[in-house]
């Protein structure tokens, strides 16, 4: 979705703004300092992008439990922050090097929102969640068709949901994936990325 060059950036950017952040904290709270080893910031900084990328995709925690992304983006937030919070309150750990760096795990979530707000103009609605959101009066429209045919007048085209696949993908997402690569993903409208989504439906369900 982002193109080889700007997933480089935003891993490298994510783990470089991890470590600026673990390194300013540790001078802070020194039982939170010490050698950063690792690519966990920059990892953090991947999936983060991708629940922004593809929130109604799935992750699975543990290898078992699913979970959408547009969920586990505030869950992986709230709790690097607990964490964090919590090792540089903890009385226990002063004068000992701490074996997680949650301060980079959080400068890396933010690190690639931030890239993708920057380079993309993506929004990051962190707890935006669709439930919450005020639902907007629907408009039904209802259409007529004449029984009767005229020679001189062609048959409506079929609507994209009722498509097979193989002609939905050359007629509908085959145009939205070359404009994706000649201009870039932040170039789609909310109908093409809607119609994105409803092609991974259909594949899915293959």
């Amino acid at each position: 979705m982002l193109g080889r060059r700007d997933f480089l950036k935003l891993y490298l950017f994510s783990g470089v703004i991890g470590g600026v952040l673990q390194a300013l904290l540790g001078f802070i709270f020194p039982q939170i300092a010490g050698p950063m080893v690792g690519a966990s910031a920059g990892i953090c900084g991947l999936v983060a992008a991708f629940s922004v990328l593809a929130p109604d995709s799935q992750i699975y925690l543990w290898f078992v439990l699913p979970i959408r992304a547009r969920y586990f983006l505030p869950i992986m937030f709230g709790l690097t922050l607990f964490f964090l919070v919590t090792s540089t309150e903890d009385p226990s750990t002063e004068g000992h090097v701490a074996h997680v760096a949650h301060a980079a795990h959080l400068g890396g979530i933010l690190g690639g929102l931030a890239y993708l707000k920057w380079r993309h103009g993506l929004g990051v609605p962190l707890f935006s969640w669709p439930r919450f959101r005020r639902a907007l009066p629907r408009r039904e429209l209802v259409t007529t068709r004449s029984a009767r045919h005229s020679f001189w007048r062609k048959d409506s085209p079929k609507p994209a949901d009722d498509l097979p696949p193989a002609e939905f993908i050359s007629r509908e997402v085959d145009p939205i994936l070359d404009k994706i690569s000649a201009h870039g993903i932040q170039s789609l409208t909310e109908r093409e990325r809607k119609i994105l989504e409803a092609a991974r439906a259909k594949m899915s369900k293959r």
